[in-house]
Order: structure tokens, then C-alpha cells, then sequence
């Protein structure tokens, strides 16, 4: 635990003035003594570095220094002894959710007339719970509250573990009080696993459950219409949260640091999502967020309803739709509203954009204007869904652009549109990229290309087959996925960068048309056998990385080049059968200027070369002259 404290003597030399105190405690007591004298002050900003939310003073303490607590949101109570003696001004400025608890029952003539910052103050607190201001502010079940005429609001229960059930209403003194809301930090850094609130709640103050590190799920009330800033900041494993129909205003700080967040239920209807300004902010949060409105996931095919004004920022940032119908009354629509998605295909009932749409509202996606009287986008195709798959068709061909929520797809070879049949000729770029439940995928011999990324992040893909024409396999496109075997066809000619990085093959066979294998084109798979047949000419930088299960590699004839990294961290590598060891050469630097010549009779001892490729000449980039 991080703590940093600083003293100095005070001026009669008899005692310790705390200058500063670091640390990342929310409840902190400041000690009675230092170095065998009392602490007898508290410093200017002397807790400057620090976010508690209660702050104890021992009864040694007789001096408070001007703006010695000043601004500290997070203090929720401070307790002052009867030995201070001196308060300076604006000593507590600018903790606006501070309750100030003092043993004295009124200021002693030494405090300053603006001591306090117009924070609440309890006098005489040991036999007394009631404000200046007139509010009770007790501990009722664990959690304290400030009750005035008949409302409660949750003031703190920052030292709550476990379950926590906020009750609807809390009886003190025989008076009942409803609880309408959650204070201010009021859970600020609270190691509770879940907090329950009741549909009584109608308000939520700033940082409220900031910092509620082990909370998984968080479902807001009803009667909530605004959540403000940090209202649920750094709740870093808040997997759900459930948002009611009223929430019409989010503040652009309420949702930082949600890492890790999964769903997000909008318990309203798809109009009231698009007109909630900085609700969409959510979605921007974790790596793959799913928007349920009304109980369904926003996915494939959305029809914004006719009469929506507005389309929030963010409001269906990444959510994985192929096709959206954006009404002419829509006059607004905030940055990057459909942001985050490469397969959207927006069609505008208006013939373009209103003054009142962002310059990036649509991310660069394609846009269809004036839909109903035109087919063709703004990037000059014409897009047509068959079969749970989004065709784009430009010219004489088709290519695969996108899916809807299909996990066993095959693609078709023609394409029948308008009276025209259209071959379909690739896959395009991230057409399938983080579709988590794809499992399988038929390509058609029409298919020649499979774009970067075309199925990048699809973990559950197990099974593709690809056609016999297929030329080129772009950057990344199966990387991540769970393929375990794939069979490459003759007549392919480029494995792009990274094609199966991470996959879960076993064993592959690279034809002989294979110009080139990719930088890390193979990396981190468990591939245990591997051909390399008579043709290939390069073996990229970092192509079989960490390809731990990798006994035994030929290199034929046809390969004139090996890149740096190719086979590092290949632990059980012992053999490499060079079809030509002479004319070898390892390049340090690329430039010529660090060469070693590889001796042929050592390259022909399979286990030297092994260990070559494997370790000591690693590093370099290897030609055949």
C-alpha cells in the first residue's frame, strides 16, 4: 500500500505539523505523534495528492491551516476534535459533499468566519446528528443517510462489501423517509459486488459509484433521467448495465474507464435511445459491447421510426449492423453515430446530408441518399442482402461485404439482382471481422480474394473451405480465429501478413504458386508439420513464431529469402532440411554492411541449421545468392 507523509516542527518546537500525506486510502485517521512529539497542525493542501472520503483528526491536533482540505470531492466526513483551536480561512472550500462532524458545540472564537466553505456542520457531534442546515444526517442499516422532510439520501456507504440493498424507505425517530437519492460519491471506491436500488431512486449524484472496482452488474431506477459526471467511472468490472426508458442526459464523463463492459440494456424504445444525448457513450467503452433496446440485441437490420428528430453521438457505435434506414425527419445526428462498424450500409430517405448531421456522422460508411427512389451508394456500389450475407456489386462482379447473424455461412457464386447474374468474385476487407458466432464458412471457386481482416477476431470459426481459384489470402484475415485445418489450393499465390496468426491449426501444405508467406503469417499457432513445396521463393519476418510444437521444417529449393524472426521461439525445432545449403547468407543490418556467410557443409547438418534458424542467427534476414 502506497503511503507518503511529510512533517515539519511547528514554531514553539514542541510538536509536528502534518505538510503531507499521499496515499491511496479512502478512510484515513492521521496520527496522534511523529518521530515522539504530537501532531499538532494540519498543512496547507496538505492532502493535495490524495481521494479519501473520510478523514479522522486525533485529539492533538489544535491548528488547521488555510485551505488545508480545500477541493477534495471525494470527502464525505471529517471529524474535528475539541483541541483545534485555530480553523483557517476557507479550509474546507470546494469539498462539496463534505459533512463536517466537531466535538465542539459551536466555533471557538479562533476559526475563521469562512472556515467551513458552506459544508455542512455538525456541532456537539457526539450527542448530535443534526446539521446547521437542518438535515439528520444518521446511520440507518450500514448506510448513512441526510434525511430532510421526509426524503433520504444515500450520504455514504463507501465501506460496504458484499450484496448491498438500498431500501425504498428508512424509518429514524418514528418519521419515515423515502429514499430518492443516491448521493454524491456516496460508493465511491465501495468493494461491494453488487448495490440494488430501488425504483423510488430518481437521482444520482456525481462520481456515485466511481471506483466500485468488483461490481459486475448495475441496474438504474426508473425515475433516473440524468446520470452526471463520473456518475459510474472506473467500475472496471461492470460487465451489465440496465438503463431505463426516462435517462435522457449523460454526462461525457459519466462512463470513462468501463473496460470491460459487455451489455447495455436500454429498457425504452428504439426512439428514445436515438434522442438520449451522451447515452451512446457507453458503447464506446468495452471491446465488443451488445445494445439490447426493448429487449433485443441492435443487430443486422435497423429501421430508425419515422418521425425520430434526432440520432444521438455514439448511439450505435460499433453494433454490428448491416443496414440502416434513416428517415427525412431525422434533422440531427451527433459524431460517429454509426461509428465503429466497416459492414454498415446506410440508406437516407433524404437526397443528402441535413445541416444538422455531423460531418462524421456515418465513420465513412457507405451511404445510399434518397433510398427510395436510388440503389446505388455514395462509394459507387449497390449493395443486396440474400441469405444472411451483405453483397456489394460494382461493375460486371459482386464481393461478399458483410454478414447479419448467421454462424454457418456459405457463400454464393452468382448473384441474381435487377435481372443481371454477377459473380462473386472476393470477400472484402473485415466483412466478417468480430463476428463471434460464425462457425463455419463454404467459399465458392469464384472467389479469388479474401480481403485484410475479412475474418479476423471470429473465435468460434472452426471450419472454412476455400475455393480452387482463390489467389490471395489478405493481412489478418483469420487471425484469431479456431480454425484447427485449412487446406490452401494450388494456384494461391499470396498469404498475406498475419493471415493465420494465433489460429489453432495443426499442419498446413503451402503450394508451390506461393510467391511469398507473410510477415507472421503462421505466428503463435500449433502447427507440428509443415510443407513448404517447391516454388515459394520468401518466408516473411516472424512467419512461424512461436510455432512451439515445430519439429521439423524443409526449406526447398525455390526460397531465396527468409525474414528476420522467421522461426524464433520454435522451442522444439531440431531440424532443417535446406534442399540447396550453398549460397546462404545472414544480413544483420539489410544494408550489406554485416554479413555472415553460411557454410553449406553447415547448413547441411540439419540439426546446426535448426539451431541456426532457431537461435544464433535469428535476428538476421537470410538470402540465397
Amino acid at each position: 500500500e502506497h503511503l507518503y507523509t511529510e512533517f515539519v516542527m511547528n514554531d514553539e518546537g514542541d510538536g509536528y505539523i502534518l505538510t503531507m500525506y499521499d496515499s491511496e486510502r479512502r478512510e484515513i485517521t492521521v496520527p496522534a505523534e511523529h518521530a515522539g512529539l504530537p501532531v499538532t497542525g494540519i498543512g496547507s493542501d496538505a492532502f493535495l495528492h490524495s481521494w479519501p472520503t473520510h478523514i479522522t483528526l486525533p485529539a492533538s491536533v489544535e491548528y488547521i491551516a488555510d485551505q488545508a482540505f480545500a477541493y477534495m470531492p471525494s470527502l464525505l466526513y471529517v471529524y474535528i476534535p475539541a483541541s483545534v483551536t485555530f480553523v483557517g480561512y476557507d479550509a474546507f472550500g470546494g469539498c462539496d459533499n463534505l459533512v463536517l462532524y466537531c466535538e465542539a458545540a459551536s466555533a471557538p472564537v479562533g476559526w475563521s468566519e469562512y472556515w467551513n466553505g458552506e459544508c455542512p456542520v455538525i456541532w456537539d457531534c457526539a450527542d448530535n446528528d443534526t446539521a446547521e442546515d437542518g438535515s439528520v444526517y444518521a446511520e440507518i442499516g450500514d448506510i448513512r443517510y441526510a434525511l430532510s422532510d421526509g426524503v433520504a439520501t444515500v450520504f455514504d456507504g463507501t465501506a460496504l462489501t458484499d450484496a448491498v440493498i438500498v431500501p425504498a424507505s428508512v424509518t429514524y425517530a418514528g418519521d419515515v423517509y423515502t429514499v430518492t437519492a443516491i448521493g454524491a460519491y456516496a460508493f465511491y471506491g465501495s468493494e461491494a459486488e453488487s448495490i440494488a436500488l430501488p425504483d423510488s431512486v430518481t437521482a444520482i449524484g456525481v462520481s456515485a459509484f466511481g471506483g466500485c472496482y468488483n461490481l459486475t452488474e448495475l441496474y438504474i431506477p426508473d425515475g433516473v433521467t440524468e446520470l452526471p459526471s463520473m456518475a459510474v467511472a472506473g467500475c472496471h468490472c461492470l460487465e451489465r448495465i440496465s438503463l431505463p426508458a426516462g435517462l435522457v442526459h449523460c454526462d461525457f464523463e459519466a462512463f470513462f474507464g468501463l473496460d470491460n463492459l459487455r451489455e447495455v440494456e436500454f429498457r425504452g424504445t428504439l426512439a428514445q435511445w436515438c434522442a438520449a444525448d451522451g447515452i451512446g457513450r457507453l458503447l464506446t467503452r468495452g471491446s465488443t459491447v451488445t445494445l439490447y433496446i426493448d429487449g433485443a440485441a441492435v443487430a443486422g437490420e435497423l429501421v430508425i421510426p419515422a418521425g425520430t428528430t434526432r440520432i444521438g453521438e455514439n448511439a450505435f457505435y460499433g453494433c454490428p449492423l448491416t443496414r440502416v434506414t434513416i428517415p427525412d425527419s431525422v434533422a440531427e445526428i451527433g459524431d460517429y453515430a454509426f461509428g465503429g462498424s466497416t459492414t454498415v450500409v446506410l440508406y437516407c430517405e433524404a437526397a443528402s446530408a441535413p445541416a444538422g448531421w455531423s460531418e462524421y456522422w456515418n465513420d465513412g460508411n457507405p451511404v445510399v441518399w434518397d433510398c427510395n427512389n436510388n440503389d446505388a451508394a455514395d462509394d459507387g456500389n449497390v449493395y443486396v442482402t440474400y441469405d444472411g450475407l451483405v453483397y456489394a456489386i460494382n461493375g460486371a462482379e459482386a464481393v461478399v461485404a458483410a454478414q447479419t447473424a448467421t454462424s454457418d455461412v456459405t457463400v454464393a457464386a452468382l448473384l441474381s439482382y435487377g435481372g443481371n447474374t454477377y459473380p462473386v468474385t472476393a470477400v472484402a476487407a473485415n466483412a466478417f471481422s468480430d463476428s463471434i458466432g460464425l462457425t463455419s464458412v463454404t467459399l465458392p471457386d469464384s472467389v479469388t480474394e479474401i480481403g485484410d481482416f475479412a475474418f479476423r477476431g471470429c473465435y468460434s470459426l472452426q471450419s472454412v473451405v476455400l475455393g480452387a481459384e482463390l489467389t490471395r489470402i489478405g493481412a489478418y484475415a483469420f487471425a484469431g480465429t479456431s480454425l484447427s485445418a485449412v487446406t490452401l489450393p494450388d494456384g494461391l499465390t499470396d498469404i498475406g501478413d498475419g493471415a493465420f496468426d494465433a489460429c489453432r491449426i495443426t499442419e498446413i501444405r503451402i503450394p508451390g504458386s506461393v510467391e511469398r508467406i507473410g510477415e507472421a503469417a503462421f505466428a503463435y499457432t500449433s502447427l507440428a508439420e509443415v510443407v513448404i513445396e517447391n516454388g515459394v521463393e520468401r518466408i516473411g519476418n516472424n512467419a512461424f513464431q512461436g510455432c512451439y510444437d515445430l519439429t521439423s521444417i524443409v526449406i526447398p529449393e525455390s526460397v531465396r529469402a527468409i525474414g528476420t524472426y522467421a522461426f524464433s521461439g520454435c522451442g522444439n525445432l531440431t531440424e532443417a532440411i535446406f534442399a540447396i545449403p550453398d549460397g546462404w547468407q545472414a544480413d544483420l543490418s539489410g544494408d550489406g554492411t554485416d554479413v555472415i556467410a553460411l557454410p553449406a557443409g553447415e547448413l547441411a547438418d540439419r540439426g546446426t541449421a535448426a539451431s541456426y534458424l532457431r537461435e544464433q542467427y535469428v535476428d538476421r534476414f537470410w538470402t540465397c545468392v
